[in-house]
């Protein structure tokens, strides 16, 4: 994106934040280099990630879970509630 633009949409597919793509880039190298060893640091990666998130919205970090996007977390609404019954 052209330096000081904003993308604004949500909901659909857009650029990715430059911080995520440097990430995203570090974890591939760390695999490319010592798989074994890179798994490792990208699950400790995820963890710190959640620990992070839990804090920040005032849960505990193993009431975190990651989905593929938005549209697939809330199917799974969707469908939990669809199995409750009447008064729960």
């Amino acid at each position: 994106m052209p330096e000081g633009s904003r993308y604004l949409s949500n909901g659909t597919f857009g650029p990715t934040p430059q911080p995520v793509l440097r990430a995203l880039e570090s974890y591939i190298r760390d695999l490319e280099e010592c798989p074994w060893e890179g798994f490792g640091r990208m699950n400790e990666g995820v963890l710190e990630a959640k620990r992070t998130l839990a804090r920040f919205v005032g849960v505990e970090p193993e009431d975190i879970v990651y989905v593929l996007n938005v549209t697939v977390a809330l199917n799974m609404v969707v469908r939990g509630l669809c199995n409750l019954e009447r008064g729960q």
